[in-house]
């Protein structure tokens, strides 16, 4: 017997609602596939894991810290551990398909992909998502019931003031250097999760948001490319619940999806070259002084060095910050509301 809300109409339980529901039903069609875990990892999971994240990182800041913070821990864990099997397998996917890529480097990212999805399994047992009876998610949609929630505009200025907050520590990073592209992981990959979650709090705030038209864009006409454009992530849900909603400038918003979008290809083939190397130090391939430069030579979709990465990543986003200013817009559009 599935656990049902008490307080179904409301509009910010709704939010989390949504994808807790979504991963109901994937979780039922995985216990039913002879697989579970590939099954639950090859299905939309990681999606809804993201707004739940999403909607914690903001929730702890304007409702109850507590209660958001270990969910948002439960959630981000198991979202985690859907990345690690989703990388190893993407690169397997792609390295399986070059002609003289070695089979011995192959077996062991797949060995890794195996590794991460024992490790999914386990998970999603100690954490009781598979149970029948007191599952997570029967147990998220009890303490969602017992949240005291904000009335809509006190919350609507909370969240914009939340996000808004989360930009200026994204600048004042990035401004002192704290946060820098010197390593591929915590550099790259992290300014663009910090990113990233501006554009995913869009969609995971159910209506909230939405954009507004402005005079920006001959000016940002580099960043508004047609695949930008008519990206999903920038159709904004529609505000069923007819709040007042917080309205980030159309052209400010399409370049950060840009900048996400780049950011994402140069992390990409910086990952991919780390991966060689590692599978190469693994397997005793090769001595260690010829390793980047034989890793190199099998990343035949990779164009440029670490090095370069790294600089083109620092161009940029300096473009991005200093010239043109985009996170200073959005900030400006919160402090608005």
């Amino acid at each position: 017997m599935t656990k049902e809300v008490l307080n179904s109409n409301n509009a910010s339980i709704k939010r989390f609602l949504n994808p807790v529901q979504e991963l109901r039903l994937i979780i039922t069609n995985a216990k039913s596939q002879e697989n579970i875990p590939l099954a639950f990892y090859q299905s939309a999971a990681r999606q809804y894991l993201f707004y739940l994240e999403a909607l914690c990182r903001i929730y702890k800041n304007t409702n109850n810290n507590k209660l958001f913070k270990k969910l948002k821990f439960n959630i981000k864990s198991l979202e985690d551990q859907l990345g690690k099997v989703d990388q190893y397998e993407s690169f397997h996917n792609k390295f399986s398909k070059l002609k003289d890529f070695p089979a011995v480097l192959l077996n062991q990212l797949f060995q890794h992909f195996q590794n991460e999805l024992n490790n999914l399994s386990n998970l999603l047992i100690k954490d009781n998502w598979l149970n029948d009876k007191k599952n997570r998610v029967d147990k998220i949609i009890t303490q969602l019931d017992k949240v005291d929630w904000l009335n809509p505009e006190e919350e609507k200025k909370a969240i914009a003031k939340t996000i808004r907050k989360e930009i200026k520590t994204v600048l004042k990073d990035y401004k002192s250097e704290k946060l820098n592209f010197d390593k591929i992981e915590e550099g790259v990959h992290e300014f663009r999760r910090n990113l990233r979650w501006i554009s995913i709090n869009a969609q995971a705030l159910n209506g909230l948001i939405q954009l507004k038209k402005d005079e920006k864009a001959a000016d940002f006409k580099k960043y508004l490319t047609h695949e930008v454009i008519n990206s999903l992530f920038n159709k904004m849900p529609k505000n069923r619940a007819d709040l007042e909603v917080i309205e980030f400038s159309e052209s400010a918003f399409y370049a950060l999806s840009w900048l996400i979008a780049e950011s994402g290809d140069l992390k990409d083939e910086g990952l991919e070259l780390i991966c060689i190397e590692k599978l190469m130090k693994e397997t005793d391939f090769i001595t260690d002084d010829k390793i980047a430069t034989e890793a190199k030579k099998f990343a035949q979709n990779v164009q440029l060095s670490l090095k370069e990465i790294k600089a083109k990543m620092k161009t940029l986003v300096d473009a991005f910050i200093y010239d043109d200013k985009i996170l200073e817009i959005l900030k400006k559009d919160l402090k608005a509301v």
